[in-house]
């Protein structure tokens, strides 16, 4: 009983949760900020190309989501 009690209150804190993967527009700020810490990640232990990579698509995902975010298109 008190387990499934503590499984309510943790589903109740889950679906407070602002954070929605499957909003199209929020979607690629998720994957420009993902793009984001890898491209730092690969800049601090490896550098070079895949760091450059990282970061185009980080830039390109975050145009994107400007693009979305005020409905240009």
């Amino acid at each position: 009983l008190r387990i499934q009690k503590k499984l309510v209150k943790f589903e109740k804190l889950l679906k407070k949760s602002s954070v929605d993967i499957n909003d199209p527009v929020k979607k690629w700020l998720w994957f420009a900020l993902g793009f984001g810490l890898a491209s730092i990640a690969l800049s601090i232990f490896f550098g070079g190309v895949l760091a450059g990579i990282a970061w185009s698509a980080a830039g390109v995902c975050l145009i994107i989501w400007l693009l979305k975010y005020f409905q240009v298109v």
